[in-house]
């Protein structure tokens, strides 16, 4: 393990590796689909989540000019709405060529149209709501995957930082090897958790995913077992149990591993009921994000307003009503279509050709960088006269040393 975390890069490094490949190219997580062997997609996925500092954003970037904005088209709303939006500018064409030798086809219609600014004032208000509601629910998953990296490194830091030191300021072996064990916990904590609720992660439960991630060295061959014993989306709370009993166990005896063992203890675990709670905050979100009956009102409305469009405008914009059902088509159907997107914040329903999702890659990549760099850059502490008394060490008070 700790051959793992030196060989891997410097922060500074890690920076501009990440930059230069957040501005190279925009990386999507990939899907089963593109895979043709099931164990090519679990290698990939291994390698993945094993990726010490992450590959991609955690969204997609985007530039604020305008030229950059308009020529995006995968993973936008056009690419959701082309096909329906086209439908609907063809049966607006066909109307207009039915209509165009029928005068009285044309007083018809007119009625029509006031149902139709009724209806639009309707379906513009529930729209308009969910579109709100969905981005509050995307908004709300994002924030909490954040607050478990920042509890993860949290437990880290204190570990890292609190670790009981030699005369040189070097971490001693013992509390070494209850820092780098933490460390690991929290990445396996991190891929088991996002395996439990993304369904993309979902051959990480498996029996040959739990193999993969022993022959990793994230989880040990008695650890394997255990786990392989409990329900696949439950395996993350142990993670919980064996978080805190090791660090327990190194606070406890009668040369603790941790100064201030009784203090840092009570900080830690607290630090470990709020990682709890932003887990099981984003659980309930994602199990209750929306009533069906609600979604299928919405659906209703969106839809009958757009398939009446067509008749509505032809009495009063004739030929024009072409272009003008093609926009609104795009920006109904966009609308619903983004909320729906955004009430799916993993891509569990694969809903949309590569949507704006969270990338789960990230998120564990993220934390797997987190895991070891208070470790790594706090291994040693300079021999200051602040450093000394920090340490209890009052032999090293010589200037000299």
């Amino acid at each position: 393990l700790i051959q793992f975390i030196v060989s891997h890069p410097s922060p500074d490094n890690l920076v501009k590796h990440q930059t230069a490949r957040y501005h190279s190219r925009t990386a999507v997580t990939k899907s089963i689909v593109d895979f043709k062997d099931e164990d090519l997609y679990l290698e990939y996925i291994l390698d993945a989540v094993n990726t010490n500092g992450p590959t991609q954003p955690v969204i997609r970037q985007w530039k604020p000019n305008r030229r950059s904005i308009w020529a995006r088209f995968c993973g936008t709303i056009l690419q959701t709405t082309l096909v329906p939006a086209t439908a609907i500018a063809l049966l607006s064409f066909g109307v207009c060529i039915i209509a165009k030798d029928q005068p009285e086809f044309f007083t018809a219609m007119d009625r029509l149209d006031k149902m139709w600014h009724m209806h639009f004032n309707v379906c513009t208000f529930f729209l308009a709501f969910f579109v709100n509601t969905a981005k509050s629910a995307y908004d709300s998953v994002l924030s909490n995957a954040r607050l478990i990296q920042g509890r993860l490194s949290d437990l880290n830091l204190l570990a890292s930082s609190n670790a009981c030191r030699d005369e040189n300021g070097v971490i001693l072996p013992e509390a070494q090897e209850i820092v780098v064990t933490l460390g690991r916990y929290t990445r396996l904590f991190s891929i088991l958790f996002y395996s439990s609720i993304c369904r993309r992660y979902k051959c990480l439960t498996e029996w040959k995913g739990l193999q993969g991630l022993e022959q990793r060295g994230l989880v040990t061959s008695a650890e394997r077992e255990i786990l392989q014993q409990l329900p696949p989306s439950d395996r993350y709370n142990a993670i919980y149990t064996w978080i805190v009993s090791i660090f327990t166990d190194g606070c406890e005896g009668q040369k603790p591993c941790f100064r201030m063992p009784s203090e840092i203890h009570r900080l830690f675990v607290s630090k470990v009921s709020d990682l709890r709670g932003g887990c099981g905050t984003i659980g309930d979100i994602l199990d209750a994000r929306c009533q069906v009956s609600y979604v299928h009102l919405i659906q209703l409305l969106v839809d009958s307003f757009i398939f009446i469009t067509p008749f509505a405008a032809v009495a009063e914009m004739r030929w024009f009503s072409v272009p003008c059902c093609f926009l609104l088509a795009v920006f109904f159907f966009g609308l619903l279509d983004l909320s729906k997107i955004m009430y799916d914040p993993m891509d569990n329903d694969e809903f949309g050709k590569e949507s704006d999702n969270i990338q789960i890659d990230t998120l564990i990549q993220e934390s797997n960088y987190g895991s070891h760099k208070f470790f790594k850059t706090g291994f040693n502490i300079p021999l200051s006269e602040a450093g000394c008394r920090l340490l209890g060490e009052s032999h090293i008070s010589d200037p000299k040393r």
